[in-house]
């Protein structure tokens, strides 16, 4: 039997089995599909079945839905009605709520494909007096299943050009449409990150597809999020490209809510979520014509005409909806287009898995890498968040110079690991109340090297294969005076004296065991004096740029906290009963030493959380 071109179509004939012989009653078979149509096959007087049901396209009965199998089951005429046998589909066919493999269906029973309360199945017998006719459903929506795309599964092709036929118009748009997504899968191979892939896809659309708007959304906690969107081919995204190296809002010490995005237009709900929860591709010809849209009052605020939709999706999981729509009608001629943005939503989401994967390969080492620095933090409680400081003021200073993201992220790297090396040094060395002499000073100046020696054990990737040199070069000069190899200038690796100026920074505005901080006046006049000897002049502006922007507001706020806490402690203590006439001792609780931030010897809250380029780094 042939794929029905309307709702209703005649059953072929074809060899009978054993379970009955031609149809001696006609009878109307009828499936309710999941958009609330009615999908009908009759079986007349003399015809012999079976009549197919299931999801692949050569059934007589299509039903696109994840409950329905490929072959779900198919139906022979009975002297009773009809004789119903389930396909050993995946979900089932139920009839009174139990599960049935076979079952004798007379004249108005039902029998639910899927679950319990799956698709309605129905046989009416013709001879009875007809129904009292129900007003028809416009046939404008259109649903596609990825396995059966033309694009993926190359049923469909153009022909052989040395045949010497002369190729339709149809056959022409498939294969242009065909080269335009083997040069997106191309293109798509050396994507590594969302944004680039979303911004890849939508181009392409644009280029290809008569639409006028287009947007990538993306599944998240909140459901569907906006993160690429397109009008007329002009692109926008819902993060910038670069995000400051802080993701917190310092003050409070809590991620910094990001603001919705504005965005030019709103993809119709109805639509996004169906393709997103079913993993389907949903065309609609005519929007403001589609019963299944007339709740949606975008769809007549925006103008909305005809909408394709399909979803980003692996063989693993679907990641979120490609949409696009017009304010134009498309042509019954363009429904191969749905096709196509279906098998572009494939490619995308296979690319994804791979960006996932390679997401949670980024994320182990960073777990890795932070274990390594809290390590050393664990050895002296006065230094602990020293290393994730200097990691933050590392990144922000390279985006002032204007540096990849991803050089960004080895910054970070090395900033965390930058100290690892003095897990060598001897604790009455690190942890001495007191000036160091010059030999305990050569002693530490070790560290640099323990830090390059035991990070050169570490297989990194190649784009991190330079890391030990970095971490371990925040100790040489720009005059080549400095430690462990006294490299100069421009020798020096550029993160190392960018790493060079934010050790020197942090070191100088925390409390030592031999010093109290130095006021931030100070701090800054000293980095300015080590210009052109210690420090890299280019890199010493960039890291004023940055302290400008972020940091002078920031450590005064830190200080006011401190000077509050200092206050309240005080006032504490002297309100406290004393103990045989001596005057109460000013201490604080382990928790209460604890909430303070800086000089306690606990990390700075605000300085736990790294964000760049719209990833975001966990505690260091």
């Amino acid at each position: 039997m042939r794929r029905l071109g309307s709702l209703v179509a005649p059953a072929k004939r074809c060899q009978t089995p054993r379970v009955a012989g031609p149809c001696s009653r006609p009878v109307r078979i009828a499936i309710v599909d999941p958009e609330g149509r009615e999908r009908s096959v009759t079986l007349k007087n003399g015809d012999v079945g079976p009549v197919t049901v299931g999801r692949a396209p050569e059934n007589d009965i299509q039903l696109i839905s994840p409950y329905i199998s490929r072959r779900h089951a198919q139906i022979w005429p009975h002297d009773d009605g009809v004789y119903f046998e389930d396909l050993d589909s995946t979900s089932g066919s139920y009839m009174g709520g139990a599960r049935v493999d076979s079952a004798v269906l007379g004249p108005g029973r039902t029998l639910h494909l899927g679950s319990p309360d799956g698709l309605p199945l129905t046989v009416e017998d013709l001879r009875a007096k007809a129904p009292a006719s129900k007003p028809t459903r416009t046939e404008v929506l259109r649903v596609a299943d990825i396995q059966e795309s033309l694009y993926l599964t190359g049923k469909e092709t153009s022909p052989n050009v040395t045949t010497g036929r002369r190729r339709t118009a149809r056959e022409q748009r498939i294969e242009e449409r065909l080269r335009a997504l083997i040069t997106l899968t191309g293109q798509l191979l050396e994507v590594r990150d969302l944004n680039t892939l979303a911004d890849a896809v939508l181009e392409r659309v644009f280029e290809l597809l008569p639409v006028d708007r287009g947007m990538i959304l993306i599944g998240g906690d909140d459901g569907l999020e906006p993160r690429v969107w397109g009008v007329q081919g002009q692109l926008g995204r819902s993060q910038p490209t670069l995000l400051g190296p802080l993701g917190l809002d310092a003050a409070e010490g809590q991620a910094a809510p990001f603001k919705k995005p504005e965005l030019p237009f709103v993809p119709i709900s109805t639509v996004t979520n169906r393709v997103f929860e079913e993993g389907v591709g949903l065309l609609s010809l005519d929007a403001t014509s589609d019963e299944r849209l007339e709740g949606s009052k975008s769809v007549v605020l925006q103008a909305v005409r005809s909408i394709m939709a399909a979803p980003i999706s692996s063989a693993k999981r679907v990641y979120g909806v490609l949409y696009v729509d017009t304010h134009r009608s498309l042509r019954k001629e363009d429904e191969d287009a749905l096709d196509w943005l279906v098998a572009a939503g494939r490619q995308a989401g296979m690319v994804l898995d791979n960006i996932t994967l390679l997401e949670q390969q980024r994320t182990m080492m960073e777990s890795m890498m932070r274990g390594l620095a809290a390590s050393v933090d664990a050895r002296d409680g006065m230094t602990a968040g020293h290393s994730a400081r200097v990691a933050h003021y590392c990144v922000g200073t390279a985006q002032q110079l204007g540096m990849s993201v991803d050089e960004q992220y080895t910054i970070y790297y090395a900033g965390l690991l930058h100290d690892y090396g003095k897990i060598g040094v001897d604790d009455a060395v690190l942890k001495k109340p007191a000036r160091l002499t010059p030999e305990e000073y050569k002693h530490i100046q070790l560290h640099p090297k323990f830090t390059f020696d035991i990070l050169s054990k570490i297989d990194f990737p190649p784009h991190l294969e330079n890391l030990p040199l970095m971490a371990a070069s925040h100790h040489e000069r720009w005059d080549g005076l400095g430690y462990p190899w006294g490299l100069a200038g421009e020798e020096i690796p550029v993160e190392g004296r960018i790493m060079a100026i934010a050790d020197v920074y942090d070191s100088l505005t925390r409390k030592r065991h031999y010093r109290d901080p130095m006021p931030l006046d100070e701090v800054l006049t000293h980095l300015e004096e080590g210009r052109d000897t210690r420090f890299d002049p280019r890199v010493l502006d960039a890291f004023f740029a940055y302290h400008e922007q972020e940091l002078a507001m920031r450590e005064q706020r830190r200080r006011l906290k401190r000077q509050r806490h200092s206050s309240d402690s005080q006032l504490r203590a002297a309100s406290e009963p004393t103990h045989a006439g001596l005057p109460a001792a000013t201490l604080l609780s382990d928790s209460e030493l604890a909430a303070v931030p800086g000089d306690s010897g606990a990390p700075d809250e605000e300085l736990t959380t790294v964000r760049v380029d719209g990833r975001q780094g966990g505690e260091a």
